[in-house]
């Protein structure tokens, strides 16, 4: 629907899932772009409902991509047309450099709402200013989020000259934030 992405598919390979009396569509190395902006994906699959698919109403499931490793500078000039949010702030004037790969899952319900997702993946050599004098430089670290937590692991970094070498937070939604 949207005239700036385009996507070109090699080989599409149709799979039944048994287990879940879905099928899934997969396709390996999937070319991406939006507005000519590259974006690198190991495999992208779709899930649908069986049933669905015989009464010609393809209910969606499920969706699983797997990127390569990204740079975060091509997902920011992405980022830009998104909704205005914090994160989105953020993320385009606080974070430089550094390359990003990721899995992730979403799980959709009947009218297409997201019920359920799971990002995991790795960040590696960015560079965050949190404040204006707050600088951390040649950040790595692993990450999990779902709805209600996210884990940061495995976190090295530069923080104003201080060394961090295995760092680890975690933010937990439930009533309350905890970090």
């Amino acid at each position: 629907k949207d005239k700036d992405v385009s996507l070109v598919l090699k080989k599409i390979k149709i799979k039944l899932d048994l287990k879940n009396l879905n099928f899934f569509l997969a396709a390996n190395k999937p070319i991406v772009k939006y507005k000519n902006t590259k974006l690198d994906f190991s495999e992208i699959k779709i899930y649908f409902k069986v049933i669905s698919i015989l009464k010609s109403k393809p209910e969606l499931v499920k969706l699983i991509v797997d990127t390569q490793e990204i740079e975060l500078n091509e997902l920011q000039k992405i980022l830009i047309k998104a909704k205005p949010s914090n994160f989105k702030s953020f993320a385009l004037n606080n974070i430089y450099g550094g390359y990003i790969n990721s899995l992730l899952v979403i799980d959709f319900n009947k009218d297409l709402a997201v019920n359920d997702f799971n990002i995991t993946g790795k960040i590696k050599n960015t560079n965050i200013k949190i404040k204006d004098k707050v600088n951390t430089k040649e950040v790595n670290f692993s990450f999990s989020a779902n709805k209600n937590s996210v884990s940061i692991n495995l976190l090295k970094a530069n923080f104003n000259e201080i060394k961090i070498e295995n760092g680890t937070i975690d933010v937990i939604k439930n009533k309350k934030l905890f970090v």
